[in-house]
């Protein structure tokens, strides 16, 4: 399976990407971590393997 399109959406002064470079991994983190509910207290080098491994 080859490398699947970058989608990018703005919402208010969001970005929502699928893009890799552009994602902001501490806060991504943060989230998970502190607000998510189901992740609460993960890795921060969690959160890193999985997006490396994304398909995207």
């Amino acid at each position: 399976m080859g490398k699947m399109k970058t989608i990018e959406i703005n919402f208010e002064d969001f970005l929502i990407t699928t893009g890799k470079t552009k994602m902001d991994i501490l806060v991504i983190h943060a989230f998970f971590s502190n607000y998510s509910g189901w992740s609460d207290n993960i890795p921060l080098e969690k959160v890193k393997v999985a997006i490396d491994n994304s398909q995207n």
